[in-house]
């Protein structure tokens, strides 16, 4: 993957903030956790980890995690959503 400025970094395209210093260290490892709550936030967070591990020469081991502490009435209906999203993100 390549951005505008022709840099290859699987971070380059990003603007640079202290976002992408805090990630930077995190590209070697080799497995990845998810924490999916269901919310925009952490479905972005999903999209985003995932396109950076295939643009990886040597892709990380991405693994997803919802936890339903069936605290809330909706508990059961987000823990499908999540298991819905899970799916394809494998």
């Amino acid at each position: 993957m390549s951005t505008a400025t022709g840099d290859s970094r699987p971070l380059a395209g990003l603007p640079d903030s202290g976002f992408v210093q805090t990630l930077e260290p995190l590209l070697s490892a080799p497995r990845w956790l998810v924490a999916l709550s269901g919310g925009l936030d952490s479905i972005v967070l999903l999209h985003m980890v995932s396109q950076w591990s295939q643009s990886l020469p040597e892709m990380p081991f991405l693994s997803v995690l919802h936890v339903n502490h069936g605290l809330q009435k909706d508990a059961d209906a987000w823990e499908s959503f999540c298991a819905r999203i899970m799916r394809g993100a494998a």
